[in-house]
């Protein structure tokens, strides 16, 4: 019912799984978010695959974790290089294994005591 709907126009937006990466040819997806970072190169090419079909123009935004994503983003810079895209910094840094390449002091003010809790310094 909601995939009938979002075809028809009656739902502007749909949250799907992987399931809706093949399978589905939808004109006038003009916008896909990858809430987590695919797998693989071909899991990507799939999901943004969903928008900008045929001649129709689409952007696709993936959320990439900062740490521990290394071999996902650069199976996103590989696939943004051959399309001729110019990759985020951010995107290069964390493919090359140092993050997001910004410093962050959020929770610097907390500290661990010697009971196993946690408290902040005044």
């Amino acid at each position: 019912e909601s995939l009938a709907k979002f075809k028809a126009g009656e739902a502007r937006v749909m949250v799907a799984t992987d399931v809706a990466a093949r399978g589905l040819d939808i004109r006038n997806i003009t916008i896909v978010v990858n809430y987590d970072t695919p797998n693989s190169a071909e899991d990507y090419v799939h999901r943004i695959g969903r928008t900008g079909r045929a001649s129709d123009k689409g952007t696709a935004y993936t959320f990439v974790s900062a740490w521990g994503e290394e071999k996902k983003a650069q199976n996103i810079l590989s696939i943004m290089e051959k399309a001729g895209q110019e990759p985020p910094e951010a995107l290069k840094s964390v493919a090359a294994g140092k993050g997001s390449g910004q410093s962050s002091s959020w929770g610097d003010d907390w500290k661990k005591d010697d009971k196993d809790d946690w408290k902040k310094d005044d």
